[in-house]
């Protein structure tokens, strides 16, 4: 769009410069998109990147720009058949409504075996195409839900090791009460080299449904990733890495 988008971004990053040199304090709550320009990041988040940002890359060109290294990298490749997305949505909602404190043994057994035979019955054909792939993710899914859900929701460590269990495979195995002190992501994507980890293609973080506003602790989690995902890409020179955080039900890559 004869935008120069780096040198766009360098006067961001001058105008950032200006601000601290200015003591003007940047917080997480509200700067993640400047401190992360300051380690040479551009975040962009459909319709939702800073205000600041835009005096020097406009939103128009934040979109295009997303939409031109999704396509360009053969990212978006794929597109899940709408009316299986609308059938497997009212599945996954049917099934986690009956995972209460209230529900009985056998009303879980049975909504939980009966959303596994309706998502099976979507399945296409018999190859293991992309559209069957996420079909049998998202079934492993819901054979792994929690059978009960009470006071605040799952912690941490549940989410990441429970729901994201099928898709997504976590190097740290912690408590919720070490969770805090720890550098390291809550999940990992690494090529096997035999018995010990290959070079990281993506990262993820999660936060339970009851720190979903505290937005200090989402910006770190998101600086983490970006910042994991970076290193990812310029040591191992990928093309694309994956990074992935779940705050509370919602997912955001």
């Amino acid at each position: 769009m004869d935008t120069d988008i780096s040198s766009r971004f360098h006067e961001f990053q001058l105008f950032i410069k200006r601000k601290i040199n200015r003591k003007e304090h940047l917080t997480m709550e509200e700067n993640v998109q400047h401190i992360l320009a300051l380690s040479h990041i551009l975040l962009l988040k459909p319709a939702r990147t800073h205000a600041d940002l835009h005096e020097y890359i406009s939103l128009n060109t934040c979109d295009a720009l997303a939409a031109h290294i999704l396509t360009s990298n053969s990212i978006v490749n794929h597109k899940f058949p709408a009316i299986t997305k609308t059938k497997l949505e009212q599945i996954v909602e049917k099934v986690t409504a009956g995972v209460s404190m209230n529900a009985s043994n056998e009303t879980r057994s049975c909504s939980r075996l009966d959303a596994n035979r309706q998502i099976t019955a979507l399945l296409e054909g018999d190859t293991m195409n992309s559209t069957n792939k996420i079909l049998l993710a998202v079934r492993n899914m819901v054979e792994t839900l929690p059978r009960r859900v009470c006071g605040e929701g799952p912690q941490e460590t549940e989410l990441i090791t429970r729901h994201l269990q099928s898709s997504l495979t976590p190097l740290t195995s912690v408590s919720d009460d070490d969770k805090p002190a720890m550098i390291r992501p809550d999940a990992s994507i690494n090529i096997m080299c035999g018995a010990s980890l290959g070079r990281r293609l993506g990262c993820g973080e999660v936060k339970p449904q009851h720190q979903a506003l505290n937005h200090r602790l989402v910006g770190l989690d998101l600086v983490r990733v970006a910042h994991l995902a970076k290193i990812a890409s310029d040591k191992h020179k990928a093309r694309a890495t994956f990074a992935f955080i779940v705050v509370g039900t919602l997912l955001h890559h």
